[in-house]
Formats: C-alpha cells, structure tokens, sequence
C-alpha cells in the first residue's frame, strides 16, 4: 500500500461520514482549519470568523477551545482532563482529573458535585504553588461549569483552555511533538 492510498483512506471515510449526514462538516473544516491533514484533505478549512490574526500563532489547544464552539461539553471536558494528564500530578491533581473524566462518562449532579470536591481539593493544593494542581483543577472545573448548562459554555472551554496551559508550555519551549499532539486529540474528537 503506497503513502498516498493509506492518506486516502481517512479522507474518504471523513467525506463518505459527512455525506451520510453521520458528521457534521463544521466540525471537519474545524479540524481542517488546525492543520489536520486528513480533513484538509476532506473539507474546505473554515475557522470561526471572529477569530483575531494575532491568535494563529496560538496551539490547536487554544484555538479551538476558545473559538472552536462546536464541541459539545463532554468534549470540552474530555480534552480538558486529556491536556491535564500531559502534566505530572500530585494526588489531589489525579483526583481531581478522575472526577472530571467521571461526569462526563455520566454528567449527572453526583459527579457534578464530585468534580466540585475535587476541584476544591486541587485547589487547596494550589496555596502551594504547585502548578499541576492548577491544571487538574481546571480540567474538574470545566466539568462544573459544564454541568450547569449551555449558559455556562465559555466558562468550561475557558477552564479547558487552562488545563491546556501546562502543554502549551510545552510546545512553547519547542518541545517536539506537542502542536501535533494537541492537533491530532482534538482532530480525533472532533471527527470521531
């Protein structure tokens, strides 16, 4: 199987999805508009239009959370513990991770009130300057803010840009590999 058969094949499943009605093609451009080869390949890139020029340079990570707006919550959050656990972290931090991880496996008001717990917990750990702490106590707060409904969209993709803070350090450093990490995850959740 030559390189460009095996690039063709993600492409063609992302158009045959989108003319299934199976995905939505904002979400593809989206992915597109991070730099996603396969759905370059699939749709035509479109970024949201009130997105400034000085924020291109930003990660995929800020990008799409801040501007994206077609993540539902669960998604928002999932990436949120995803970018948290790119962290080492203390126990609080890894509780606090696993509380949000749970909510949206079930964002019921028990795993919205232990997201709330664990994010105070985290929190708490926070009075000791330990960074990690902040990114996992954001990553539960973006499943408490996204428990509370749609009014309460901007506060979890804002939480969520935080948790992806600590990676955006990362690449920032010019650690290799961590713009297409960040690219790649949301691609994935994006397109499924």
């Amino acid at each position: 199987m030559t390189d460009a058969t095996t690039r063709a094949q993600p492409t063609a499943f992302l158009r045959q999805r989108i003319r299934s009605g199976e995905l939505d093609e904002r979400r593809v451009q989206l992915a597109a508009w991070l730099g996603y080869e396969p759905a370059l390949q699939a749709a035509e890139p479109v970024g949201p239009e009130d997105v400034p020029s000085w924020a291109a340079d930003w990660s995929p990570a800020h990008r799409v959370l801040r501007w994206g707006g077609a993540l539902t919550h669960v998604e928002i959050v999932t990436l949120a513990c995803d970018f948290a656990e790119r962290v080492p972290q203390e126990d609080a931090g890894r509780a606090a991770i696993a509380a949000a991880r749970a909510w949206a496996s079930c964002p019921c008001e028990e795993h919205r009130q232990a997201a709330k717990a664990a994010e105070a917990a985290a929190s708490a750990v926070i009075a000791a300057d330990t960074a990690a702490a902040v990114i996992a106590a954001a990553a539960a707060s973006a499943a408490v803010a996204a428990s509370a409904g749609w009014v309460a969209a901007k506060a979890a993709a804002w939480a969520a840009a935080k948790a992806a803070w600590a990676a955006d350090a990362a690449w920032a450093a010019g650690e290799a590999g961590e713009i297409d990490w960040q690219t790649q995850r949301i691609a994935e959740v994006l397109c499924g």
